[in-house]
Order: C-alpha cells, then structure tokens, then sequence
C-alpha cells in the first residue's frame, strides 16, 4: 500500500504574508528576529501572531521569533524548500557524527565545512532543527563563531531523514486534530477565537481520551511511561503515581497545542511534588516546604548533578510567572518553546537525579 503523504492546511494570504516577511528577517540575522521589536512594529496584527504561534507556524524562543519547519512548507516557495534541502544536509552530517562521536559536541564551524555551507546558512539551518527534540545540547545562541556548537542525541538515529522528522510531528498534529473531530464541546462564551483555534484546544481532550500522549512523549523525548515509572520508583504510592503520569501527559499535551502557561504550572507542579517525594525517600528534610527549598536541599546534599543546577534555576523562575504580575511584558510572556522547555526538564531531572 502506498504511504499517504501528510496533507497541508492552507495558509490565508495575510498569514503567509507575515510568515514571508519574519523568515526573510531571519535571513539576514540567521538568529531568528526579535519578537518583541517585531510585535511593536506591527501592533495590528498581535492577536495574527498568536494564533500563528498556537497553531504551530511561529515559535518563539528567547524572545527570537522563527518560522516552524511546518510553517516553511506551507509557504511553498523556492527559497523555504532550498532551507529545508540545506537542513537535510546538515541532518545527514549530525547523525553522522554522532555515529562516530557520540555524545560529543560538534562546533558550527566545522559543521559548515563538513556541509560545505557557509556558517550563516548552517547558523539558520539548526536555529530552525532545535524545533525538534534530538539534541543532547547546544549553545543558547548561535552568533558568536568561536563558541557555537551542538550536541545531537541517540534520538537522531531512529530517523533516516529529517524530512522524516517534520513529517512525523506533522501527521501528529493531524491526529490531534483528527481526534478533536470524535468529542463535542460546549464553547466558553469568553471564547471569541476562529474555527481553527476551537480545534486546536478541543484536540487537547480529545488526544489524551485517546491515551496516545504517552506515545506521542515517547516519539519527542525518547522515552516512555515504563521507563518513566522505573526513574520513579521513589514515589511509592500507587494512587499518586497515576496522578503523575496524568498531570506529566497533560502538560504534554498543553505544550505540544500552545497553552503555554498552564504548561508550564503544570510541569512546575510535577517537579515540585516529585522532588519533594524524592527527599523524603531518603529520609531527608528539606530547607523549606517550597519548590524552592526542595531545589537548594538537592543541590546542597548533591543530589543533582552540577549541570542540572542552571536548569533547574531556569525552571523555577519561569513557574514564578503563574503570578500575573510577574508578565510585565511580552519578553516575559511563556512561548510554547519555552513550555516544551519545560516539559522536557521533568525528563531531563529525574533522569540526573542521584
């Protein structure tokens, strides 16, 4: 049987328009372009870049706004399609080195001689791959020459090509949707959002019923709810494990669909509650009964290794956002990257802990 290509929404002409224009910024940085600068310049069509960045087309990431790899195939035009060839290459080099050299880092320079491209195009190249999750790490930024560089991760090689890649995240958006389609939903009236973005949210209920998070976790983070359990063990309670596995899918799930906030809470919580049960398996008590105390109690008993520290700093400053006062402007507001950041710490975590 023939394998069904993943099918393409349509983009309307203004849609398109913009995602042209903040990819042809990109161009010429090669570091994304700066979200906020961009959102001051066009302030009629702030409500345009949100429903972009809900739908999947724009992301944000440290406050840089960039074209999804999705959002470049439904332009449909020469230069987006030579990028995406560009990212092939790159691809093909990546899995290569770590082949060779794994869990080594590899500097952008070289990465752009072994591609033959040059370190502008192979800069933008993996500003637009760190979409996606096959990366043991990577430098914030890509700008400065003589300290970029990446990290791919034994996730790379389940893939034998990063069209592979796209078309997978792709027909699991589609899925969502698709999913979305078998639940009825009474509207909230403070609703005033179009079709699209109905569907999206009610994806989100209609995707965890179907008790696929957990397999759409293992195709992004390389694990699953077995191997998950086992980094757990410490949470001895039955009821309380499931309770976990549920609120870990449903952040998931917030991420992957733009409810970025509420992710972020949601993952905060689950690493609360589970560094909290971790000390107290080990008979420890903690500075203070906060997210906080538990985090400065791992780290002073060395329980997390040295480089989880930044992260779990990162973390915590990010929950302290669920007070409104705390998003003074758009910089501070959580992007969906940022979101499935924080999805991704609850993994990355409890694996490090000792």
């Amino acid at each position: 049987m023939k394998k069904r290509s993943p099918r393409f929404p349509r983009l309307d002409i203004l849609s398109k328009k913009v995602l042209e224009d903040i990819r042809q910024r990109t161009e010429s940085t090669a570091v994304g372009v700066d979200a906020t600068y961009y959102r001051a310049q066009h302030g009629d069509q702030l409500d345009l870049l949100d429903r972009l960045d809900r739908l999947g087309f724009l992301r944000k990431d440290q406050d840089k706004y960039w074209v999804t790899l999705q959002g470049l195939i439904l332009l449909k035009d020469e230069k987006s399609k030579d990028l995406l060839e560009n990212c092939e290459r790159i691809f093909v080099r990546l899995k290569q080195h770590y082949e060779s050299s794994p869990k080594t880092k590899i500097m952008i320079v070289d990465l752009a001689g072994i591609a033959k491209m040059s370190y502008g195009q192979t800069a933008m190249c993996l500003g637009y791959m760190c979409e996606f999750h096959f990366w043991g790490g990577y430098t914030n930024s890509f700008e400065n020459p003589k300290e970029s560089y990446v990290i791919p991760a034994e996730t790379i090689l389940r893939y034998k090509s990063f069209k592979e890649i796209i078309d997978e995240s792709i027909l699991l958006k589609q899925k969502q949707h698709t999913l979305s389609l078998n639940y009825k939903f009474m509207p909230s009236p403070l609703h005033t959002g179009r079709q699209e973005d109905s569907l999206q949210a009610a994806s989100l209920v209609g995707f965890f019923n179907a008790k696929d998070a957990w397999t759409a976790i293992k195709s992004v983070y390389d694990t699953d709810k077995n191997a998950f359990g086992k980094r757990i063990r410490f949470v001895s309670d039955a009821f309380k494990r499931e309770i976990i596995f549920r609120d870990v899918a449903q952040a998931f799930l917030l991420a992957e669909t733009g409810f970025s906030k509420p992710a972020v809470i949601l993952a905060g919580s689950v690493l609360e509650e589970l560094l909290r049960l971790f000390l107290e398996s080990k008979g420890l008590r903690p500075l203070n009964d906060t997210f906080d105390g538990y985090i400065k109690t791992c780290i002073d008993k060395g329980l997390l290794k040295p480089p989880v520290h930044k992260l779990t700093d990162s973390f915590r400053q990010f929950r302290n956002l669920v007070h409104l006062r705390g998003e003074s402007s758009s910089r501070h507001t959580m992007s969906k990257a940022t979101a499935k950041g924080a999805v991704a710490s609850i993994f990355t975590i409890v694996n490090d802990l000792i």
